[in-house]
């Protein structure tokens, strides 16, 4: 059986519990191919698209949901609003890499919010542009 759908997120383990809600709510709980590594799609923008797109090509899915969170490591922004902003663009950028080598995929970006105490996800907002 076929996963329907690639999700790439960070490794960070505050995801792993929205995650799994997040794929009940999308109708694929376990049929799901999974792409985790530092900083979410940030790591395959920058001389990694190649990786990216194999990845992606090999799951064969036609949806790929992007999800990056606040308070990532990896991007190290003090500022909330900087970082934000960045990882939305990070995310355009790797929606056009996609889209250029598959266009009848669909890409699914989404932002995580954390909760108060920052150790688990609180929301996702979708982003439309």
């Amino acid at each position: 059986m076929a996963g329907k759908c690639t999700i790439i997120q960070c490794i960070d383990y505050r995801t792993q519990i929205g995650l799994i809600k997040l794929t009940q709510k999308k109708n694929c709980l376990g049929q799901y191919y999974l792409i985790s590594v530092k900083g979410s799609s940030r790591y395959f923008i920058n001389g990694r698209e190649d990786d990216l797109l194999d990845m992606i090509g090999t799951a064969g899915t036609d949806t790929v949901i992007i999800i990056h969170h606040e308070d990532c490591k990896s991007y190290s922004i003090k500022n909330p609003i900087e970082e934000k902003t960045t990882q939305f663009e990070d995310m355009r950028k790797a929606e056009m890499i996609i889209k250029k080598a598959f266009p009848e995929i669909k890409v699914i970006k989404l932002w995580a919010k954390l909760d108060e105490e920052k150790t688990k996800i609180n929301s996702f907002q979708e982003i439309n542009n």
